[in-house]
């Protein structure tokens, strides 16, 4: 969700080589932590267009609560915590309300 961006430094020419170099480096990009608001407006907006039932939420938080516990866990940052929780609610939303088909309805 958030665009790469690199910084390049002006080409250098090594001794006794023709040929410039260039230096590149990824840059660092802040972003500023969520507010509840934020956190909000996103979980409501995800709702109306997914057309959620509520009890995806509750799905969703064991998804996150199960993904931020064990050896292998995840932190929640401000850089992960809004495809986190799309993810989480979109597979609850898909493991609640999906209805299962059988090979006997598409022959």
């Amino acid at each position: 969700f958030m665009k790469k961006t690199y910084i390049v430094a002006a080409p250098r020419f090594p001794i006794g080589c023709s040929i410039p170099c260039y230096a590149q480096r990824e840059r660092q990009i802040v972003a500023p932590p969520p507010t509840v608001a934020n956190i909000h407006a996103f979980i409501k907006l995800m709702f109306a267009g997914a057309r959620l039932a509520p009890e995806c939420m509750i799905v969703a938080l064991i998804y996150i609560d199960r993904l931020s516990r064990g050896k292998r866990a995840v932190r929640l940052t401000e850089r992960n915590w809004l495809p986190i929780t799309m993810v989480a609610l979109l597979t609850a939303s898909k493991v609640w309300e999906d209805n299962p088909t059988w090979n006997g309805q598409f022959s």
